[in-house]
């Protein structure tokens, strides 16, 4: 598996997993690429406004949207 090009899955010390591009193997070292697949990559996306509504003081005070069910951070 431990092949250029190739990626791996890897897990961080909190248990979140993510892959990983092998971009070179050298003797003493290995360089893995952990950005996602389409970074760097010219995107196009279509979309529709479905609704507008004032924000709220919760978000306002924070500075951004929370969405349905609060915010999550």
């Amino acid at each position: 598996m431990l092949q250029e090009g190739n990626f791996l899955p890897m897990a961080d010390n909190e248990g979140n997993h993510m892959q990983a591009k092998v971009i070179s193997i050298g003797d003493t070292a290995v360089k893995m690429d952990f950005n996602h697949p389409l970074a760097g990559m010219v995107m196009h996306f279509a979309g529709k406004v479905q609704d507008v509504r004032d924000a709220t003081a919760e978000e306002l005070a924070h500075g951004h949207v929370h969405g349905e069910g609060g915010h999550q951070h």
